[in-house]
């Protein structure tokens, strides 16, 4: 009978500790907006908590009511005052509000994707947002992360693989057709135009072996522990060896290539990386340019820094796609030119990535139908 007693007692005031405790927590919620009041220890060091958190955190009371906002929630809503406004009055979205609703009435937590169109921002922001109840009496939190430029990824990544696979199988299948025309014993072709036939094939062998070495070069320095292999080179030489590998297509485009560069011009880095950015530059000049294109390499200095540019005199690239060439798998807008190369959108990531790799900086100028420029500044 003792024991039972005891036990009670003991629930008693576990209960009271719990209901304590319980309006502590709450209290300290609620001094969260409360800049007038002098704030606990406890409060500080719970704002310091989530202000050192990278995601968006709201803390919602039970009438939708924004109590407490970190900074980078602050930061995510552009600074615009959201405390003591009603959390629909932020989101303006009526399936988050249901669903905030359901979690409310339920008590459990929910993880919700969607896409929200903020009044401070004018295109669509993808959002992970975490909800979850807080106690019992309707108090809520977010956290608010934003995965725009995942989703963005995930979707140059998509058209990627198709626009690679579109690439790879077109190469394919024509080698595939020429090889099956000469395997056919009935037909009786003339040595030169099996010759032709062979010819053609290694032109687009060669092509296949050009996007997988583009695929190697792009997977190797996307690794950061890429050790880089430096040492004085020759800058006009390593220049005339591109040229030298894109002759053939400098003759179909009947480009003309100007070179100014002086005769003792060194750069100390590895030279198949910068081999393989000039050769990445040219070619996509060639390439997104109609015949007669002139190209001019010039290195100039400049106090403690090298200065390389390749400019043309073409169609030049679209305002709204500079800020954008440099990210993997991007492509510049079709209606640049309808007769343009496709290319797998990696040429110019290579470009930035081995840029990088050698601490050196790229930017680029353009004014459509009369220059675009590619500035490299290397510090010495």
């Amino acid at each position: 009978m003792i024991s039972f007693f005891l036990i009670l007692i003991a629930s008693f005031f576990a209960f009271l500790f719990y209901q304590e405790k319980k309006k502590s927590q709450l209290q300290r919620f609620s001094l969260f907006s409360n800049k007038n009041e002098e704030l606990s220890s406890d409060v500080i060091l719970d704002r310091l908590l989530f202000n050192s958190i990278p995601q968006s955190f709201l803390l919602i009371d039970f009438k939708n009511k924004i109590l407490f906002a970190n900074e980078s929630a602050k930061k995510f809503f552009n600074h615009r005052q959201i405390l003591s406004r009603p959390l629909e009055e932020i989101f303006l979205h009526q399936e988050l509000m249901e669903i905030i609703s359901s979690c409310q009435q339920k008590n459990q937590g929910v993880i919700y994707r969607n896409s929200f169109l903020f009044p401070f921002n004018s295109s669509q922001i993808h959002c992970k947002i975490d909800i979850a109840p807080i106690g019992t009496q309707g108090h809520f939190r977010l956290i608010i992360e934003d995965i725009t430029s995942r989703i963005q990824t995930e979707q140059m990544r998509k058209d990627f693989v198709i626009n690679s696979s579109h690439e790879f199988k077109t190469p394919l299948a024509i080698i595939d057709g020429y090889l099956n025309t000469l395997l056919d014993e009935e037909m009786k072709i003339k040595k030169e135009k099996q010759k032709s036939f062979l010819n053609i094939m290694k032109k687009h062998t060669s092509r296949l072996i050009h996007m997988v070495e583009q695929m190697l070069t792009d997977a190797t320095l996307e690794n950061e522990q890429t050790l880089l292999k430096k040492e004085n080179f020759s800058l006009r030489e390593c220049i005339k060896s591109v040229l030298e590998l894109l002759s053939k297509l400098i003759e179909e485009k009947q480009a003309k290539i100007q070179i100014q560069i002086p005769e003792k011009t060194f750069l100390f880095g590895d030279f198949i990386y910068w081999q393989q950015i000039f050769l990445n530059l040219i070619e996509n000049s060639l390439h997104s340019n109609p015949q007669g294109i002139e190209i001019e390499i010039q290195y100039s200095q400049e106090k403690q820094k090298q200065i390389i540019k390749i400019s043309d005199n073409g169609i030049g690239i679209p305002r709204k796609d500079i800020p954008f060439i440099f990210d993997r798998f991007y492509r510049v807008s079709k209606d640049r030119n309808q007769e343009i190369h496709k290319g797998n959108g990696l040429g110019l990531s290579i470009v930035k990535r081995a840029i990088l790799a050698h601490q050196a900086k790229i930017q680029v100028y353009s004014e459509p139908t009369q220059k675009t420029i590619f500035a490299i500044e290397i510090s010495k």
